[in-house]
């Protein structure tokens, strides 16, 4: 129970610490804005012996992550909560981050946090017994998690709730279920397109920028999503196909 509590303190620990580790000073008794986590709001959580939290993530190490840890490990230590935390990048040589992902579930090794998503077979592995409820204890989130239920919004447990037991910490912030290409108007009208009705009014509008705007202003098409499903959605509904009639967007 207690490699538990310090495991979920340390993950708010790490949200609220990168955005202020390029700091040379700080002066945690008085933040610029809201309040620092201190070990005196965990008062049902022992911090007296040293713990280490394992922490797994499906990804890739990043430049700088040695560096951050280190700074965030440091922070953690001046602040007096006696918990380090090391991170353990789930990758695989063949690319094959799923059987990945559940080798190292099924592996015996201690993991205290995994990163997981309805993508990273979240419910598959509930299934199975390899995430630990967190409300197996009544008021449990409320006494070992008291910043994340005070700062949570109550409707976003239920995104993580399977037969009434919460097995994860879901992402604090509320996405739209559809994603849609947005343009700048003013270039629009510039080059004469009022609306963007098809997969080639799009590739014409781009190329107007990129021929017109991209030399002179330095304005370029940016697609902001990661999975370019703004693109692949609007490519779905517009390009004829033998078997498909052409569909608007």
């Amino acid at each position: 129970m207690k490699r538990l509590l310090i495991l979920l303190l340390a993950l708010l620990l790490c949200l609220s610490l990168l955005p202020i580790t390029a700091s040379a000073e700080v002066d945690w008794k008085n933040p610029p804005f809201g309040e620092y986590i201190t070990p005196d709001m965990y008062k049902y959580t022992d911090f007296s012996k040293a713990y280490e939290v394992q922490l797994y993530t499906s990804s890739t190490k990043s430049d700088d992550e040695d560096m951050v840890l280190a700074e965030i490990n440091k922070l953690l230590d001046e602040r007096g909560f006696n918990t380090s935390i090391k991170l353990t990048h789930i990758v695989s040589a063949a690319g094959s981050g799923t059987n990945m992902y559940a080798l190292s579930l099924a592996s015996g090794e201690r993991i205290d946090v995994i990163l997981t998503a309805p993508w990273r077979q979240m419910w598959t592995e509930n299934a199975k017994g390899s995430f630990s409820a967190l409300n197996e204890e009544p008021d449990w989130i409320e006494k070992y998690m008291p910043v994340t239920f005070r700062t949570q919004d109550p409707e976003s447990w239920a995104e993580v709730t399977s037969n009434g037991k919460i097995i994860a910490v879901p992402g604090n912030v509320l996405n739209p279920n559809a994603k849609y290409v947005i343009i700048r108007q003013d270039l629009a009208e510039k080059y004469g397109f009022t609306e963007l009705k098809d997969w080639d009014d799009y590739k014409d509008f781009v190329k107007a920028i990129a021929a017109n705007e991209t030399p002179s202003t330095g304005v370029f098409g940016l697609n902001a999503s990661g999975n370019q499903r703004e693109l692949f959605q609007i490519r779905r509904y517009t390009v004829r196909s033998p078997r498909r009639e052409v569909r608007q967007p």
